[in-house]
């Protein structure tokens, strides 16, 4: 495989063609998964039969001092997990496992999946108040049916999200030793068939719907003041919240929609296909970022992208260029060009870095431009013109190479102090002020 960055000017090889076949098929499919049986138990085994063990290769590692988060970048990842269970988890020689799979799934078929002791580790670090983006990995202490101690974390079903704590608990494990390697297991089909499973269906979304993602709180707190908006329903499964309002001057409907867990990475991708086929014309997302401007624009600036890159570590796999964006069409100026997507923040180090600036990108996540490519791809194949509007605001900068001494207020370890909070719900009115004024059009 040649070492260029952009796979995208190298598909006559037939190596980087079939990568980047195997990478956009995964982001784009949905598999029209059914149940196969009357009990809920044999349709989750059906789930999570034949799973893969990703190549430990596959992971990305670095360390602060080749990371764009310099020391950060111990801390953001260390909160994520219980320290003092992994420090006992090491002396007492157990082996480490991240799974794909959602922790109550994991609960009900431990014995499916060869475990005979599985005890839950009590740890919290995301607020528990919360309607959205609440169901969060989960972590145990297991005995497989071979005797064999394991460290187990239960993640959720996204290759990237995956991928995303394998490489943290790595980084934390790498820190105490260098002899353990975290395994990787994912489950294919529990990824791929998402969005049935969880009941993304038309319950939840109606066909000619304008559907808004991310922020949805924020976003209904400031709606409900509009008297042009009326609420005419609401309806909730385990999955979503899904709020529907009318425009009384157009009759339009804006569907609100929630998630309960997290959609980082390709799994937005899954969920954004799924709406699209629901027939959703217009898919807004509402989120925060990390801006590659300057330390100055962090919960200051915002961000309306029109141009998407994917970029796994070092190897642009898609881009996504003339995408329909019909909130731009009228907001211009609002324009900050090229975004980028990543799988993990832990490959954010500065071999990817000096790509981006060589890109003149202007901002990155792990989302936006995985929706992105979806809507694009479902275009593509049905003939549609579905419009897509991302509007964020920076929470943390990307340093260059030369730029690690530099200091900023805020990172991603630390956007939940009470001063992030602060300004975080000073940008996010500013945004929602702008998408009402745009949704009082349509």
């Amino acid at each position: 495989m040649k070492s260029t960055y952009d796979l995208l000017k190298n598909c006559n090889d037939a190596k980087v063609l079939s990568f980047l076949t195997s990478i956009q098929h995964r982001i784009a499919t949905v598999e029209d998964y059914q149940l196969i049986g009357t009990e809920s138990i044999r349709d989750l085994k059906y789930l999570y039969t034949n799973p893969i063990k990703n190549n430990h290769k596959d992971m990305v590692r670095s360390k602060a001092f080749d990371h764009t988060m310099f020391d950060s970048i111990d801390e953001y990842c260390i909160q994520k997990f219980p320290e003092t269970a992994i420090r006992k988890c090491l002396l007492e020689n157990y082996t480490f496992e991240v799974h794909g799979i959602l922790p109550q799934h994991f609960e009900e078929l431990q014995t499916f999946l060869n475990f005979t002791e599985v005890t839950k580790i009590h740890f919290q670090n995301n607020p528990t108040s919360k309607r959205f983006n609440f169901l969060r990995p989960s972590f145990y202490k297991c005995i497989n049916n071979k005797g064999e101690k394991i460290f187990v974390v239960a993640v959720g079903c996204g290759h990237d999200y995956t991928m995303h704590y394998a490489s943290m608990l790595q980084h934390v494990l790498d820190i105490f030793t260098v002899s353990i390697k975290v395994k990787i297991i994912r489950y294919p089909l529990a990824e791929s068939a998402l969005p049935i499973w969880t009941g993304l269906d038309s319950k939840i979304i109606k066909k000619d719907e304008t559907i808004i993602l991310g922020y949805i709180d924020e976003i209904e707190k400031e709606i409900k003041k509009k008297r042009f908006l009326e609420q005419i329903s609401l309806h909730e499964n385990d999955y979503y919240i899904s709020i529907r309002y009318k425009n009384i001057k157009t009759n339009s409907i804006i569907n609100l929609l929630g998630v309960k867990f997290s959609f980082w990475g390709d799994i937005s991708a899954k969920i954004t296909t799924r709406l699209c086929r629901l027939g959703a014309p217009e898919i807004i997302y509402i989120g925060k970022l990390g801006t590659l401007g300057t330390p100055d624009d962090i919960y200051k600036k915002i961000f309306a992208p029109s141009k998407f890159l994917i970029l796994y570590h070092d190897k642009v796999v898609g881009k996504i260029l003339n995408l329909p964006n019909k909130f731009l069409e009228s907001h211009k100026t609002l324009d900050t060009g090229y975004h980028v997507s990543v799988p993990t923040v832990i490959e954010e180090d500065y071999v990817q870095r000096q790509i981006t600036n060589k890109l003149s990108i202007n901002s990155i996540d792990n989302e936006i431009s995985q929706i992105a490519f979806s809507i694009k791809h479902f275009n593509e194949s049905q003939t549609k013109e579905v419009s897509f509007t991302s509007l964020h605001f920076a929470t943390d900068y990307v340093r260059r190479s030369n730029e690690r001494a530099i200091k900023t207020n805020f990172d991603l370890s630390n956007n939940r102090t009470k001063e992030a909070i602060k300004n975080k719900k000073r940008i996010l009115k500013d945004i929602v002020k702008i998408l009402i004024s745009y949704l009082e059009t349509i």
